[in-house]
């Protein structure tokens, strides 16, 4: 994945860290869909673990595992921010893989959240290294306005959250398609080394 930096990584891993209220308050794209259902397509496996890092005297750790119940994914990220206070925010997820890229859908589980749905992440395993990227919600504004996909953007603000309401299949055509407009720029984190006794 193109543009990956770990010094922009509060700006990017935001939406992790408050869950679907980011969405709501304008500050990432979501959508009523994801990408594929649940169990569509197999989990991808070389997720699951614990990844981190450490940026400016902010921490944060994601957490990765798999749920037999659910047959999905479940993510804790956790931020230790330079008040040195904890934050977490947990999700369900699931993966999705269309052409040669993957991503994840991911829902949050606060119970108290209205909306949105789903957030969508393009995702790369490299070795060690796990590379995400949120969807640019000023490009998901902009393909709305243009009529690219259906979906609801405030006419005068292209900070406004931007909200896909297209069905699945355009939903993934719009994203094969505009895939290098809508995952720019990714953010880095390591694989946390696990010691077994």
């Amino acid at each position: 994945m193109p543009n990956t930096s770990r010094f922009r990584l509060r700006r990017l891993l935001r939406p992790f860290l408050a869950g679907a209220l980011l969405a709501l308050a304008g500050c990432v794209a979501y959508s009523d869909h994801p990408l594929t259902d649940p169990g569509a397509q197999p989990i991808d496996t070389a997720l699951i673990g614990s990844w981190a890092v450490v940026e400016e005297g902010e921490e944060v750790y994601l957490h990765i595992g798999y749920d037999k119940d659910t047959r999905r994914l479940r993510l804790l990220m956790v931020e230790i921010g330079r008040d040195r206070q904890l934050r977490a925010t947990g999700f369900t997820a699931h993966t999705s893989k269309l052409r040669d890229r993957r991503y994840l859908n991911l829902k949050a589980d606060d119970p108290d959240a209205a909306a949105p749905d789903w957030l969508i992440v393009k995702y790369a395993v490299d070795g060690d290294s796990l590379h995400v990227a949120f969807m640019n919600n000023g490009a998901a504004v902009d393909a709305i306005r243009s009529g690219k996909i259906q979906g609801e953007a405030d006419p005068d603000d292209r900070s406004a959250a931007a909200h896909l309401t297209a069905a699945q299949r355009p939903l993934q055509r719009f994203v094969t398609r505009h895939d290098q407009d809508l995952f720019g720029e990714t953010s880095a984190m390591q694989r946390l080394p696990v010691n077994h006794p």
